[in-house]
Order: C-alpha cells, then structure tokens, then sequence
C-alpha cells in the first residue's frame, strides 16, 4: 500500500508542474492580428485574446486607424468590423522581426501589415 501512495506522488507533482507550466505560458504575451474587414492590418502584443479584443473598441485606436492611409485610403472607415485574432505564424514572424529591428518600447507597438503612406509628401522630382 505504502508504494501505492508513493507512486501517487509523483504523478500529483508532474500534474502540478503542467499546471504551472501552462499558467506561466498564459501570462506571457502572445502576437494578436487586428482584421479591418477581414483584412489583416496589424500585429501586437496582448495578454490573452480578451485583451486584444477590447483593443479592437479602444476610441484612440479607431482614431488611428481612421487617420492612418494606405495608398491614399484610410485603413479603417468608421464602419467596417475590426476584429481581433491570434497572429498566423507569418505575422507573427513579421511581428518578431520588426520589434527585434526597432526602438527598445515600454509602450504597446503595432506592426503594419499593409503598406501604410509615409508621413512626407509625395511631390515629382522635377
């Protein structure tokens, strides 16, 4: 009866450790992908997709969103659906590439994934 229990042990501890194992994956941020109209826009960082979708209602991102352009074209038009997803593995490829290329940030980065217009002018070289 005594090795019984004993073998009981160990399994309770590797159950507890998987268990760990899986709250410290839940608490590390994972890549997000907001949809504008079923089109993928943009990738961050989030906690769990609970908090990646209450982004997708955030006034200042909707802002953003709005007065941002991609070939002259606001990326959001104040009716389309944004929608908040887990990254696919390429988008959170370019994710990764784009924070270990950038400015170190204590801030919430997103990363385009379409070509969004640069802030100068476009003006013919004459």
């Amino acid at each position: 009866m005594r090795s019984s229990e004993h073998q009981a042990l160990p399994a309770l501890g590797r159950d507890r450790a998987e268990g760990q194992s899986k709250m410290t994956a839940d608490l590390m941020p994972a890549i997000f992908t907001i949809d504008v109209d079923d089109r993928p826009t943009m990738t961050f960082e989030a906690q769990n997709l609970r908090e990646a979708r209450e982004l997708c209602h955030e006034h200042w991102l909707k802002e953003d969103l709005a007065e941002a352009r991609s070939n002259g074209v606001p990326l959001w038009d104040g009716k389309a659906k944004l929608r908040a997803r887990r990254a696919l593995p390429y988008e959170t490829a370019l994710f990764s590439e784009a924070r270990d290329n950038g400015q170190p940030s204590d801030g919430l980065m997103f990363v385009y994934l379409v070509e969004v217009d640069g802030s100068t002018t476009d003006t013919p070289s004459t």
